[in-house]
């Protein structure tokens, strides 16, 4: 396994080892559907574990900073509404297989060999999330001093479909680019399931909100979908 990465283990990784194959010449491709769901499923406990790591940090902030050590590392998470099957290259650093696992970076690297420009925008895009091994000083050079509300966590993740428009509303403008896709998907995965919390009232405004980001809205399939009803 290429240095520094520990996968975790995500929807697709769990349905490969329940019903192992020999290979898959001559079978069927999932779904969009399927993907969607997949996606979803692996989105929700990514957002956990991301979550259990975030309240960690809350509870003991102090444990951030500290003086830098060779052995020292710097913690990642990679979310993003992408693919269950996408890969994500790290370049030395090893790659990350859907939208689940971690990397662990030497500190000393954090800011140079590790920090390429592809490297940047992603934690610019919130797609990497830095979890812990920098003080607070750092966190705001590299940009990762994440703000109230820019980062979705699991339990309003659970209850998105519950909230009410306002609270949604609000909620989802604070969000970042990429937790705003997180959101459309969770939307779009559920309408396809037949979930009847979804509801044109709720997906045109949200769909206007995420224009600033997307010309055509990220919710468009949705209100494709309901337009041929």
């Amino acid at each position: 396994m290429p240095r520094g990465v520990r996968n975790i283990k995500n929807t697709v990784a769990e349905t490969m080892e329940a019903n192992p194959v020999a290979d898959t010449v001559g079978q069927s491709q999932p779904t969009e559907t399927e993907l969607l769901r997949q996606q979803n499923e692996a989105l929700a406990k990514q957002l956990e574990a991301m979550q259990k790591q975030i309240e960690a940090m809350q509870k003991n902030p102090g444990s951030t900073v500290v003086m830098a050590k060779p052995e020292e590392t710097v913690e990642l998470t990679y979310i993003a509404a992408v693919s269950p099957t996408n890969v994500l290259s790290l370049g030395d650093y090893g790659y990350l297989n859907g939208v689940g696992g971690y990397v662990e970076v030497p500190r000393k690297e954090f800011g140079g060999k590790f920090m390429t420009p592809e490297i940047r925008g992603l934690l610019n895009q919130r797609r990497l999330i830095v979890l812990n091994g920098l003080n607070e000083d750092e966190r705001r050079r590299y940009n990762v001093d994440y703000k109230d509300g820019e980062l979705l966590d699991m339990q309003m993740f659970d209850r998105l479909l519950d909230v009410g428009l306002e609270q949604l509303k609000e909620l989802f403008s604070k969000l970042c680019v990429e937790h705003k896709r997180m959101v459309a998907t969770h939307f779009i995965s559920s309408y396809q399931r037949g979930d009847n919390r979804i509801s044109r009232e709720k997906v045109e405004p949200l769909n206007d909100l995420s224009k600033s980001e997307d010309p055509k809205g990220m919710f468009r399939p949705i209100l494709e979908s309901l337009n041929k009803v």
